[in-house]
């Protein structure tokens, strides 16, 4: 879950790609200190055998690739895509590079089966303990993000090469082809009605399926969707 945060503005000199150039710098330093650093930690458990190593990042980083910096910003790829590094107990040799999209509630499944625990309740993610040995392939499925959950400003949601950002604070939807477009610069709503629509469906049960539970948590303080939100759910069939 990423949270809200409000748009960075240009810098005073007013020079983007100058004020680019610096944090890009200044982050490849945070990495190589970090790197360096997690050298140091993990040094000691080379030899182990019984030693789940995990390294994942929350976030991405923005550098302008969409008029932003930082990060919580927007659910463009350079914020949602993150490193996920499994060193699994024993493995001493070169490992492998897994290229179907996975999402960060899929760490939770994967480390309780490889610790041989049973979860006494479902969890959303799944496991990938069959993709880092091998011996399985992970269904395609539709992976969500969200920006300001509480208000539900920006959703995205993922499913094959396809994605689509609704973004309700500017009054658009971005449709982006990832394996033509990895960088999302053109959007293809407009062109593919048909996939809009499906995905558009996909973030509309998404958020009433997350409504739902949020009210089953809640008890009776949980928050009614708005009037808009309603009519929405009504014309899915999510809701009468």
């Amino acid at each position: 879950m990423i949270e809200r945060r409000p748009p960075l503005t240009l810098p005073p000199q007013g020079d983007p790609h100058a004020h680019t150039r610096r944090l890009e710098a200044l982050y490849d330093s945070e990495l190589a200190y970090l790197d360096a650093e997690l050298g140091r930690l993990l040094e000691p458990f080379e030899a182990a055998d019984d030693v789940i190593v995990i390294l994942i990042s929350d976030h991405g980083e923005a550098f302008y690739e969409h008029g932003y910096w930082g990060h919580s910003v927007s659910l463009h790829e350079e914020e949602l895509r993150i490193p996920l590094l499994i060193r699994l107990p024993g493995a001493h040799e070169g490992g492998c590079e897994v290229e179907t999209p996975v999402n960060i509630l899929d760490v939770m499944p994967t480390v309780l089966e490889l610790a041989g625990i049973e979860s006494e309740q479902a969890l959303q993610g799944r496991s990938l303990v069959d993709l880092l040995r091998g011996d399985g392939v992970l269904p395609e499925r539709a992976l969500f993000a969200e920006l300001s959950r509480h208000r539900n400003d920006v959703q995205a949601v993922r499913r094959g090469d396809w994605k689509l950002i609704l973004d309700r604070r500017l009054q658009r939807e971005l449709l982006y082809d990832l394996a033509s477009d990895p960088h999302e610069t053109r959007n293809l709503a407009a062109m593919r009605p048909d996939v809009h629509r499906e995905l558009r469906q996909l973030i509309e049960r998404y958020r009433f399926e997350e409504f739902m539970a949020q009210g089953e948590a809640a008890g009776s303080e949980a928050r009614a969707p708005s009037l808009e939100t309603q009519e929405q759910l009504r014309a899915l069939g999510y809701a009468e």
